[in-house]
């Protein structure tokens, strides 16, 4: 028995040693390894569309480390070139910014998210990252969660472009889905004044007023939360070079990004610098163009790129839309045409609203519909309320108009998904308080 134990002692010395050098030999491997070297390169995912992510960086100058953390995203951003969209956030909140460089926008975004107020940080797609959460301030495992999310498919593919026409920048958005999905689908579009500054910044060999700051937010161009986006649609909005551009075009860019409404996640984004806008006339694309005749009728109409529908009449609404959820379960709506408002001989041009109304199973709280969209802004309906109105809409002619444009979404309760079902919406156009036309939306749905 003596011999058995001083037998299973030596062995355990030698499976303790034996751990100590494998410890030891990766420990050493990690510290030999160049700082950035660490993660290879994420394999380009097979096809012509790439994933592109953005990365929201929060600094500032005021923070030593920052310099060290700059420096790994520029690393990453020329490896990865385009695929990158990478954002400098200074927040208040953190109390290591300047005004120079401080936005409201960059601390109401940090407020919003409940960020740590410790910088250097980034959110990347604002996904979790790892066991990180959302807000990572390990730069040393950048590398990797991007590398992770750039082998993933892409789901969305945009289009971004810019013309100069004198003091305005026509700016022109189109997403497009690649995963199959219908073309129509209801997103969030943002759109970011970023610019390259030489500014002070605090290094650790002290402070240094020449530093380049990259893509540092400047200010939201369509609100914080930016506006609602239909895929498969041309967006196009006028900048102002001295209201909404600060005057100067040098080191100045403008991101656009897409995310879900529901969970905030970005779907994907591109950066174009001023510099790079084209002048006026150049690839201008045509608004989307529709041969058939005019209805001939008094009243405002509709018409989507397959039919046309006159004041009174219903429209039938049978696409599905299927939104799966992190604990396995899925979101359903129901989606409308995209419709489009023309002018009739008596009632045309001019100012109108818009007022959806639901009309069946009003006792379902948990039904109704999700999203109302019109003259290319989307309103969320969160609460499913019975009725909402538009803001303020302008039918100018015949063309089929983005400001023209009518979009619903009708989502459905656990129990309305377990059976067939006819949901009805009804859009009244209000010139004043008068209605001049309606519309039904009858959703029909089959499990």
């Amino acid at each position: 028995m003596t011999q058995l134990i001083q037998s299973l002692q030596r062995l355990s010395s030698t499976l303790r040693v034996l751990g100590l050098v494998m410890i030891a030999s990766l420990v050493g491997s990690c510290d030999k390894t160049p700082e950035g070297e660490r993660w290879a390169p994420a394999p380009e995912p097979s096809g012509e569309s790439r994933s592109i992510v953005l990365v929201e960086e929060y600094t500032g100058q005021d923070c030593v480390h920052c310099p060290r953390a700059a420096s790994v995203l520029r690393q990453l951003q020329t490896r990865y070139a385009e695929r990158l969209v990478w954002v400098s956030m200074h927040a208040d909140r953190t109390g290591m910014t300047r005004p120079e460089l401080a936005s409201s926008e960059a601390n109401s975004y940090a407020e919003h998210f409940g960020l740590r107020r410790a910088i250097p940080g980034i959110m990347v797609n604002r996904q979790p990252l790892y066991a990180q959460g959302m807000y990572s301030q390990t730069s040393d495992l950048w590398a990797a969660m991007l590398a992770e999310l750039l082998q993933q498919k892409p789901k969305y593919e945009m289009q971004l472009g810019l013309q100069q026409s004198g003091d305005d920048y026509q700016l022109k958005v189109q997403v497009q889905p690649l995963d199959g999905s219908p073309s129509l689908q209801s997103l969030m579009l943002q759109l970011w004044l970023v610019e390259d500054v030489q500014g002070y910044q605090l290094t650790p060999s002290g402070g240094k007023s020449d530093y380049r700051h990259h893509q540092v937010l400047r200010r939201a161009l369509n609100g914080l939360w930016g506006e609602g986006y239909l895929t498969g649609t041309s967006y196009t909005r006028t900048l102002s070079l001295s209201q909404d551009l600060g005057g100067a075009t040098e080191g100045k860019k403008i991101i656009a990004f897409v995310y879900d409404p529901q969970t905030r996640a970005v779907q994907t984004a591109q950066m174009l610098a001023l510099g790079d806008a084209t002048t006026a006339g150049e690839g201008e694309e045509d608004a989307p163009k529709v041969t058939r005749p005019l209805l001939q009728t008094d009243q405002v109409w509709y018409r989507s790129l397959e039919a046309d529908y006159a004041s009174g009449t219903t429209v039938e609404c049978t696409l599905v839309k299927r939104h799966p959820l992190r604990d396995g379960g899925e979101r359903i709506e129901l989606v409308s045409p995209f419709l489009y408002l023309m002018p009739g001989r008596v009632q045309g041009a001019g100012k109108y609203k818009l007022r959806a109304t639901k009309l069946d199973a009003l006792e379902d709280k948990a039904s109704g519909f999700s999203q109302f969209c019109a003259a290319s802004l989307c309103m969320l309906n969160e609460e499913l309320s019975d009725t909402m109105l538009s803001e303020e809409l302008e039918l100018i002619d015949s063309e089929l108009r983005p400001e023209h444009s009518v979009f619903v979404h009708y989502e459905l309760s656990p129990e309305a998904r377990s059976k067939a079902g006819r949901y009805r919406v009804r859009l009244d156009l209000l010139k004043g308080e008068q209605v001049v036309s309606t519309l039904t939306l009858a959703f029909v749905y089959n499990p």
